[in-house]
């Protein structure tokens, strides 16, 4: 799921939220996780700079044991958007 709400004309907050359904490897076991992300943007013409934080949780379970692992982190950058403008012909 992902969200994107404008809070002026050019500024703008985002988030999304990613479930890894249960699986089962031979060697791993079960194996579930999720990943969160919330950021913030500006956008001028065709450019977005961005920043965000994110977290991915990741469940190994055997017989043996179970593990939890996290991984936190930020993420920042510049988006170009592409777009073409039909020709209207009269």
């Amino acid at each position: 799921m992902t969200v994107q709400a404008y809070l002026t004309k050019y500024f703008g907050i985002d988030g999304s939220y990613r479930n890894y359904f249960q699986s089962t490897h031979e060697t791993l076991g079960q194996v579930s996780g999720s990943r969160t992300e919330g950021g913030i943007f500006i956008d001028y013409k065709a450019f977005r700079v961005f920043g965000s934080w994110f977290q991915d949780v990741e469940t190994q379970q055997t017989s043996a044991a179970s593990q939890e692992t996290k991984r936190t982190g930020t993420r920042t950058g510049v988006k170009i958007f592409f777009w073409d403008h039909p020709q209207i012909l009269v």
